[in-house]
Order: structure tokens, then sequence, then C-alpha cells
């Protein structure tokens, strides 16, 4: 362009750029008047218009970047740069312009994924710290602030290792865990107690970290669960395994030895069953209760039944319970073997989930009566439903990304994938490949010999570009994030990660650098 600002030549990529039909149509006219056919905004031309003044006095002035409407209708963006070059004596104006639709559209789904993370950071149960790479915590969640009973603010800043974690001995597992995952491995949640800041709490804490990519920056993510409770459900679920596996070996050597010598001895029977922790009962043949320990008379209490069910058959003292018991202590009594069983049952509007286990007692070689031991693990798989009911949120949010997804076993089948997984290989997304073999055809063999190369020296790849084949054999290029994850013995088990088609946006690409 000349001081003016008329275009005096211009390359075919402006034809296409603008969807224009010849070059001529730009020859000789101004670029702020071809502007202003394809895009009627007044302020645009203005803007335009002045910052060439600007450029033309010498200001040094960084790309401009746009929105038009193309001859064709559609809307694209620009990006315009500006400099002064001197053909034979003549000092003209070169604007270089690029169209930067794609990574417009790049950086709104960058936005949206953000605002959607930062939506799950903000509402997540479960503490969330972001750290950097010199141990610096630069946010935190809500959830974070209940957990350990500070003030966001008094963490933001502080370095993760020194945040008053008791006991000290903790801190270089957590530097070493740190290291580790900077060198590319992923650990396995870690399990510790730990006391809480100022109350001095003993917690049990599950943490869980890697690293993620947020701003352009790689940053530690730290998500830690309170597991106190789960942690005490289970020294109290082990400990009364225990117990039982203890009464059960004693009750079955007592009832295999000693049968005829315990129906003699009531009261040494009755000391025996009362000792137990557990509920218990005792039936004959026809199902009626002889002898309840004082752990189950407790136990009625509290589900509210009446504790009085003594020479009372099982059917009339508990009425609610299914068919498949009877048919239970059936077996019990005809089989002779030991029976443990998993009921839910309806109390009241609560729900009650038990163990329970049917001894068959003998006596001359027949069974005459039947133990039933019962335990209450309401509060255990309440803890389960749980576990189940996270793990499918994070499904849900595995399947909803628009890049594909996949997790498969080491040179073998597909273990897990996303409908965007199946939809960019070509197929319907509802395609399921659980259990086959990924259906990409690599374009070189070399490409994938690299792809497991780094993964195996490295841990993981970040970026890397291929040229693949869909189902219908039309090549496209993706980009690819993985990391490998090796099991107890450090040999590779499985990779997973996450691609992408950047097709339309490398070839966009190499066609600028040829019109370099």
């Amino acid at each position: 362009m000349d001081e003016d600002g008329t275009i005096l030549d211009s390359n075919s990529t402006m034809i296409n750029l603008l969807s224009i039909l010849k070059i001529e149509e730009l020859i000789g006219k101004k670029f702020s008047e071809v502007l202003s056919v394809l895009e009627r905004s007044d302020y645009l031309i203005t803007m335009l218009k002045n910052r060439f003044k600007r450029f033309l006095k010498g200001e040094k002035l960084g790309p401009l970047e746009f929105q038009i409407t193309r001859a064709d209708g559609n809307k694209v963006w620009l990006s315009i740069q500006s400099s002064i070059v001197k053909i034979g004596n003549k000092t003209l104006t070169q604007a270089i312009i690029q169209d930067i639709t794609e990574k417009k559209i790049a950086e709104q789904k960058l936005k949206e994924s953000e605002l959607k993370y930062r939506h799950l950071f903000e509402s997540s149960p479960y503490s969330i710290i972001l750290v950097d790479r010199k141990g610096q915590i630069i946010d935190a969640n809500p959830s974070t602030e209940r957990l350990f009973n500070r003030s966001i603010e008094n963490l933001i800043n502080r370095n993760f290792l020194d945040i008053h974690i008791k006991p000290q001995e903790l801190l270089p597992l957590f530097e070493e865990r740190y290291s580790s995952i900077l060198k590319g491995h992923v650990p396995q949640p870690l399990e510790v107690q730990i006391s809480r800041f100022k109350d001095g709490i003993p917690l049990w804490i599950s943490i869980d970290d890697s690293l993620v990519e947020i701003g352009n920056e790689m940053l530690f993510q730290v998500i830690i669960q309170d597991i106190t409770e789960k942690k005490i459900a289970e020294q109290n679920l082990k400990n009364s395994q225990e117990e039982l596996k203890i009464l059960n070996r004693e009750l079955e050597q007592k009832i295999s030895e000693r049968t005829k010598d315990l129906i003699k001895s009531e009261q040494q029977y009755r000391t025996t069953i009362d000792s137990l922790n557990d509920p218990l009962h005792v039936v004959d043949k026809e199902l009626r209760i002889i002898l309840v320990n004082e752990e189950f008379k407790k136990w009625l209490s509290r589900l509210k039944i009446k504790p009085d069910i003594f020479d009372q058959k099982i059917s009339d003292a508990f009425p609610f319970l299914p068919d498949n018991v009877f048919e239970e202590y059936e077996e019990a009594f005809n089989t002779g073997k030991i029976l443990v069983t998993t009921e839910t049952t309806s109390l009241q509007n609560n729900i009650v989930i038990t163990e329970t286990r049917k001894i068959p007692i003998f006596s001359e070689g027949k069974v005459t009566q039947v133990i039933t031991i019962i335990r209450d693990i309401t509060d255990s798989k309440e803890m389960e439903d749980q576990l189940k009911e996270s793990e499918n949120k994070f499904r849900n949010m595995i399947t909803n990304l628009d890049e594909g997804y996949y997790k498969v076993e080491w040179e073998g089948n597909i273990l897990y994938h996303n409908p965007a997984f199946s939809k960019i290989a070509g197929y319907d997304p509802s395609e399921n490949f659980i259990g086959r073999e990924p259906p990409f055809v690599w374009k070189n063999p070399l490409e994938r010999e690299r792809y497991i190369g780094d993964l195996l020296t490295n841990g993981f790849i970040r970026n890397y570009i291929v040229p693949i084949k869909k189902k219908d054999g039309n090549e496209i290029v993706v980009q690819i994030n993985a990391h490998l994850i090796r099991d107890d013995n450090n040999k590779p088990a499985a990779i997973e990660g996450t691609f992408t088609d950047i097709t339309e946006k490398f070839k966009l690409e190499q066609e600028l650098l040829l019109a370099g």
C-alpha cells in the first residue's frame, strides 16, 4: 500500500481470506474501502484509518485483531501486522493479514473449559490445592478451608510443605512424591494421618495429585479427601472381622467337639454367647427362638423392635423377613453347611443392611439347632455407594469432553473411552471399542515406535502431532497428550491420554508457511 492506503499489490491468499473473486477487485482500492464493503462498521473503519495514520507517523504498533464478515457472508477473525518496506525508490506499507478464526474459537473453548473447571473447583466436596513447581500454593477451594481449619488467604503464597503438617516425618514423603511427578510418574493415591492446624485434631486424608495445565502453566493439582470416618469404620470392620473369625473358629470347634457338653451346661453356653460383640440368636428345627445374647437385644432396641422375642418363631418375631431367609434356614438344617449371606431390609423408612452367618449345631450326627450371627454393615455399604457415585461423576465428566479420551492396555485392547474418541475416529459417538483394538491406523509405523519410546523414556508425551487414518480411510492430524501407567513391579500396564483433531489448523499453518 502507498501512503494513502491504496492497495498496489496482493497475493492470492487474500482472495480466499476475503472471499472475493479476483485480485483486480483489490488493486487500486483503499484498504479501508475494501473493508467497508465487507464489514459495515463505522467504528472498525475509523479505528483502522486512525491506526494507519499513527503507523505512518512512525508509532510502533503490535498486531491488531478484529472480526469482519467476508463476501460469502461468513464471519472471520483477522490479525493484521504492518511494516515499512522499500521497493526501488518507493517507501510502501506491507500488511500481513492472517486468518485467526481457529485460534479465536480455540481460545473461547479454552475459556469455557476453564470456567467449567472453576465451577468444579469451587463446588467440589474435596479439598483442591494448586501448587506451582516451586511448591508455592497459588489457589485453594472452599473445601480446603473447612478441612484444614484455616482461611484460604492464610494458605495462598505459602509453601505447601510449610503449612504446619504434623508429624514432620511426612514432609520428606511429600517432597519425594512431587519429585516423582515432575519426572513423569503417576503415583497412587496416598493415605496418611496428620494433625489439623490450630486444634490439633488428627485426620486421615487421601491425597491424589497430578500435573495439570492451567493458563499455559503446569501446576500440581492436589486433591485431598477427608477419610477419617472411613478409616475408623475400616478399623472397626477389621476388628469385627478378626473377632468374628476367631469366634467362628472357636464356635465351629466347640460345636463339633462339645455340642452335647454345651447343651448340658446352659450357664457356660450363655456366658460364651453373651461375650460376643455381634447380635446372635439360636433357633430350633421349628425356627423357634430358644436363645439370644445381650447384644442382640440392644441391637433390636436400636432398630425400635421389641427385644422380648424368646420362644417366638422367626416369622412371628420378624414378619418383615423375605421368603429367602426361611429357605436359607431350611438349607442349613438339611445340608449342615455354614451359610453366609447379605440381606437388605426396610424398617420404618430406614434401610438396614446385614451380613448374616448361619452356623448349624449337630447332635448325634443331625442338625438340631442353628446359631445366627448378625453384623450390621449399613454404614460400610453407604460408603461403598458414595464411592461408586464419585466414580460415576468422573465418568460423566470424561463423557462430556470434546477431546477424545482413552485408556488402553499396554500394546493391547481399549479399557475405556469417551464418545468423542469414536467420533474423531470416524464412527458414531455411541460406537463401543472397549475390549477391542484401537480403531486408528498409524500412517507411519515409525511414528508409533517413537510414541511408545517417548512413553517408556519419559513416562508421558505432550502435544505429540501425528497423522492417522480414520474409518473411511481419510487422513487426519491429531495432537496427543498421554501418560504411561505402570504396575506394582514398575512394568508398563496401560496408557491413558487425550487427543484432538487439529487437521484444519495444521493445514492452515502449512499454507501460511508456504505463503511466507
